[in-house]
């Protein structure tokens, strides 16, 4: 399947009418709008249309607002819209959920996979702006049967602003938080400490000294722009302790743990296996029946880590590691039950 293009849509200095993307996207709410009004039997006035078309335009800017058009292979099959709820907005809100508010893909487009994707990119604007949480009202014909494919459940609640059911849906495992221990989404304002992690344990990974802290922020923004892959602070008490990367979120069956890095001075007291046992909740939650791990020969800390936690050597041979050099490294596996 092609990749998937996101565009954000701002307003522009220009006006709303002259702007090309303003004018797909008022075809697509025109679109959107009759749909929903055939299924509830009702006619909303173009006036109003248009209105609503140009308040959400000027609302964008906002860090916490994503309004984007998505394109494949050009044209440009549907939009998306949401929003981190926060103190002091107004309506209905849930503070620190992530709202879809608007949600299109055209009829033809339909059935293929492309709402899905075009939801996991939701998903992934909401974990990157620490939202573990969703909601979204469904329109009762097409949107109720996909959010429910999509994992929402229907909360027993109305929206007193369209009265439609409220559906909620879990953004990260259940497993993100024990005890001491917990994992939280890192996008790009977490790269000081992913990159502080990263330099303290070179030696071990084998890594590059010409690697920045920007070259951090520039791939951990990427990663939250894609479906793929997904990076993680893991904290002790409150302290970012660790850096997890997990990835192959798109392959048929298999999720892949790509990077883990624990702080020197928290070895062996219990970080690491609570790293490897989120992660594989997380792939888990993906729909992947097994994760994968890579390690070097030499990283003795690592291997016993995935061996304690009951993964298999499945191949031995020669890699090449960041700092350019081949060395003879593992791949471990573990069968998700």
């Amino acid at each position: 399947m092609e990749n998937l293009e996101f565009v954000q849509l701002t307003p522009n200095v220009a006006g709303l009418s002259e702007s090309n993307l303003c004018q797909i996207f008022r075809q697509l709410v025109r679109a959107y709008s009759k749909e929903l009004d055939e299924h509830r039997n009702r006619v909303t006035p173009p006036e109003f249309i248009e209105k609503w078309i140009d308040s959400m335009i000027r609302m964008q800017g906002e860090s916490t607002r994503h309004l984007e058009l998505c394109y494949a292979d050009g044209a440009c099959i549907g939009f998306l819209y949401g929003k981190i709820d926060q103190e002091g907005d107004s309506g209905f809100i849930k503070p620190g959920y992530g709202y879809a508010m608007e949600f299109y893909v055209k009829p033809a487009y339909r059935k293929n996979g492309y709402g899905t994707r075009m939801w996991k990119r939701l998903e992934a604007l909401f974990l990157s702006h620490g939202a573990v949480r969703a909601y979204l009202t469904a329109d009762p014909v097409t949107g109720r049967p996909f959010w429910e494919a999509m994992g929402f459940q229907n909360s027993g609640v109305q929206s007193p602003e369209n009265h439609l059911d409220i559906y909620e849906k879990d953004l990260l495992p259940s497993g993100m938080q024990k005890g001491k221990y917990s994992a939280k989404p890192v996008c790009e304002n977490g790269a000081p400490e992913v990159w502080r992690l990263y330099r303290e344990n070179l030696d071990a990974l084998h890594g590059s000294l010409e690697i920045t802290q920007k070259d951090f922020a520039d791939m951990l923004k990427a990663s939250w722009e894609g479906t793929d892959e997904r990076n993680f602070l893991i904290y002790q008490n409150g302290a970012p302790v660790g850096w997890m990367k997990v990835n192959g979120l798109d392959n048929e069956d298999i999720g892949w743990i790509s990077m883990l890095v624990i702080a020197e001075n928290y070895h062996q007291k219990g970080v690491g296996t609570f790293a490897v046992h989120f992660a594989e909740e997380y792939i888990r939650s993906a729909g992947k029946r097994k994760v994968g791990i890579h390690t070097t020969e030499d990283n003795i800390p690592a291997r016993n880590l995935y061996t304690k936690c009951g993964y298999v050597v499945t191949e031995y041979g020669e890699c090449t590691t960041g700092d350019g050099k081949s060395r003879m490294g593992y791949t471990f596996e573990k069968m998700m039950e």
